[in-house]
């Protein structure tokens, strides 16, 4: 009973047990005590592979979904809830997308799913590299994730919001400028979180950066890829063949983690006027003529040397703001 029954449902406990307590863990269920190759070995496996299928299709955004339904500790809860509430954490959301895709779908056709995977595989693998989370597959583009903390973890990096209404002159806390005179006195609330006063977010935004650049190297050297260029569904009448461009776009600030949808079908992603920008930036670099757009928040998070080599493009105004905004590009 012990060998046959009695172990191998300890083994599952166990598994069950470790990816509530760290869904994004890839686990090595090998090294649990064998069991034999038995019926119950074959339940063990198939819990291994769906964890695993799990940890793929929620992501970062979806791991507390997949903690709280596992949990067994405790006596649990019989019942499936994967619409648990949002949460509000602090990302830098990178926005990625293949140009010229109506070409590239009318012309593939059936073999689109093949191009595309080929360029996941390559925006996956150097964004991964590079300390991101691919969040959302959207055919031809992508949303990244380099998630910084939730808002609990970072309440000590809070600045400091003052009434507009409510200002003085003379000299001030902060930097004693006697010709800073529109200085609010009175506080009436903690403001939102300063990144720039994280520790090492310096080095997660170049890290950021650095994927996208990566990205843009590969998809230029990668055998799969290459073998369009010379594609004569895709060439047409270009002697130069075809080019896969893609364009890119970088924003830092908060989102709302959780689950959208319904019982009948789940995306854990990030929803916030953020993601939004990132994808406006990826949108304008068409417009600007390059590879990479970053925004104003973003790029104040760089690294003084990674700042050193980029440039700034234009100052634009976004629809929904009246706030000049500069932008700039690598």
């Amino acid at each position: 009973a012990q060998r046959l029954v009695l172990a191998p449902i300890e083994n599952m406990m166990a598994i069950v047990n470790m990816v509530a307590a760290d869904p994004l863990e890839d686990f090595d269920f090998k090294s649990l005590p064998r069991t034999g190759d038995y019926e119950t070995h074959v339940v063990q496996v198939a819990i291994e592979k769906i964890t695993a299928l799990l940890r793929i299709g929620f992501g970062v955004a979806g791991a507390e979904i997949i903690s709280s339904n596992m949990a067994v500790e405790g006596g649990g809860n019989g019942s499936l809830n994967p619409m648990i509430p949002g949460k509000r954490v602090y990302a830098l959301f990178g926005f990625c997308d293949i140009l010229s895709f109506d070409l590239c779908t009318e012309k593939l056709e059936d073999e689109i799913m093949t191009f595309v995977n080929s360029v996941a595989r390559i925006v996956h693998d150097e964004v991964s590299r590079w300390g991101g989370t691919c969040n959302k597959n959207l055919g031809n583009a992508f949303l990244m994730v380099w998630r910084i903390g939730d808002e609990a973890t970072l309440a000590d990096y809070r600045g400091v919001a003052r009434r507009a209404s409510e200002r003085s002159t003379g000299s001030n806390s902060e930097g004693n400028d006697p010709n800073n005179y529109l200085v609010p006195r009175k506080v009436i609330k903690r403001g939102a979180i300063d990144l720039r006063r994280i520790p090492g977010l310096d080095m997660l935004s170049d890290k950021a950066l650095v994927g996208f650049l990566k990205v843009i190297v590969e998809i230029n050297r990668d055998l799969q890829i290459l073998a369009y260029r010379n594609d004569p569904r895709l060439c047409g009448d270009n002697d130069d063949g075809f080019s896969l461009r893609m364009g890119f776009g970088l924003h830092a600030g908060w989102a709302i983690e959780g689950a959208v949808g319904s019982l009948q079908k789940v995306d854990a992603t990030y929803l916030s006027p953020h993601v939004n920008m990132a994808a406006r930036m990826e949108a304008a670099s068409r417009q600007f003529g390059v590879a990479i757009l970053m925004t104003r928040s973003f790029f104040k998070l760089l690294s003084e040397s990674a700042q050193s080599h980029c440039r700034k493009v234009d100052v634009v105004t976004v629809k929904g703001s009246n706030v000049p905004m500069p932008i700039y590009t690598y």
